[in-house]
């Protein structure tokens, strides 16, 4: 919803998303990511679309029947700053962050009602199934 509300674009497709993104672009931005998570195609799938000057590339993951999505924008912006900071490249900076939050939704625990937070800590969970 916050490209929409940027941009003015109506976002209800792939494209759409693409050209929110371009108008971030050309409003000043070196590069911007607009989730997809808001539009659902019914294909099970969520595409992430970043933009720079030189074009768009899409990410594409599993969409996740979940009410532990609170913070996802949050978290995948943050996790996109981090991979940067330790000097990825910002396409795979993206995609390792999509990863992330994707995993930090599909192993979250259902808290109370509404939408509830992220695990963050997935890759350190215990697995009651492994041995050591």
């Amino acid at each position: 919803p916050e490209a929409e509300t940027l941009t003015g674009v109506e976002i209800e497709s792939v494209e759409d998303i693409e050209l929110a993104g371009g108008e971030l672009v050309m409003m000043g931005a070196d590069a911007a990511v607009v989730k997809g998570g808001h539009f659902d195609d019914g294909t099970g799938r969520v595409n992430d679309v970043l933009v720079t000057k030189e074009g768009a590339r899409t990410f594409t993951t599993l969409r996740i029947d979940t009410t532990s999505n609170h913070g996802t924008g949050c978290t995948f912006a943050s996790a996109i700053a981090a991979h940067l900071a330790h000097g990825v490249e910002l396409e795979l900076a993206v995609e390792m962050s999509q990863r992330y939050v994707w995993n930090a939704m599909a192993n979250a625990a259902p808290i109370g009602g509404g939408h509830g937070p992220l695990n963050h800590m997935w890759a350190h969970s215990y697995d009651p199934n492994k041995q050591d």
